[in-house]
């Protein structure tokens, strides 16, 4: 309750804040480089702020915030991951879309208006223009949302449900929803399944962090090689759909899960 109540009030506050710049700037907002701006601000309000206030008010044991991994391993697990799970998630996404609702005309309507603002941010061009679109889209979020939802959200639920797995499914869950595309939820919920297990078995939250950005920063790579006619399509899944490609996917997810295990193993053995 109290960590909603806070992530309420950033997205209340990050709601005002964009609404005040857009009158203010109105011809600036219309800009990519002002939808990035309003970008930034909303996360760092929204996810940024609501994490600094309840670690400063209800948390000041910031040790899973300094320490880095001490299975270096792990890391690299963390940063190649993203990559080689792009098959799996994208199919994913596919199944995902073709669930049918009633009253889905609405969710798809705002996914629809979601991914439209998403590729006018994507438009900005030149390599200074990627730096920036890199900054606002996958260096931010990976910050920000890992420490409210790794970092606060997932070490409360462990500490109130005394389970590290319902802990990281709940947390996951709210992460994915919270993004408000159902029909992009279960892709969004295994990635942040994947780095709740990450943090939970490193107890540093850089891991999940890692995973993050890599995962954001593809999709900014794809929208920047498009943009730049490098490509013919920006959505990964045009690329990534050969049955052998996801099989390799599921492969590499299945080694990981099994390496989660024997390092848990390991864990409470010595415990």
């Amino acid at each position: 309750m109290l960590l909603t109540a806070l992530l309420l009030s950033g997205f209340v506050s990050a709601t005002i804040i964009s609404a005040a710049f857009i009158l203010l700037f109105p011809n600036f907002n219309n800009t990519p480089a002002g939808g990035l701006l309003v970008q930034g601000i909303c996360s760092l309000v929204t996810f940024g702020l609501s994490a600094l206030v309840y670690f400063w008010v209800f948390d000041r044991d910031f040790r899973f915030a300094l320490s880095l991994p001490k299975d270096k391993r792990l890391f690299v697990w963390a940063a190649v991951l993203p990559i080689c799970l792009i098959p799996l998630i994208d199919y994913l996404n596919i199944l995902n879309g073709q669930i049918h609702f009633r009253g889905e005309e609405i969710w798809r309507q705002m996914q629809e208006t979601s991914s439209l603002t998403v590729e006018r941010l994507f438009s900005l061009g030149g390599v200074w223009g990627f730096v920036a679109v890199t900054f606002v889209m996958a260096v931010i979020p990976a910050v920000v949302e890992e420490f409210f939802f790794r970092g606060a959200l997932q070490r409360l639920l462990k500490t109130w449900l005394k389970s590290t797995f319902w802990a990281i499914v709940i947390s996951s869950a709210i992460f994915s929803f919270i993004h408000f595309e159902i029909f992009s939820f279960v892709p969004r919920f295994v990635m942040s399944c994947i780095m709740g297990a990450l943090f939970a078995l490193t107890g540093s939250i850089w891991s999940g962090i890692l995973y993050h950005f890599v995962n954001n920063f593809v999709s900014c790579l794809f929208y920047f090689l498009y943009n730049s006619n490098y490509i013919a399509q920006a959505e990964s899944e045009v690329y990534s759909q050969e049955v052998w490609l996801i099989a390799l996917s599921i492969a590499i997810l299945v080694l990981f899960i099994l390496r989660a295990y024997i390092i848990n193993r390991k864990s409470v053995n010595c415990d």
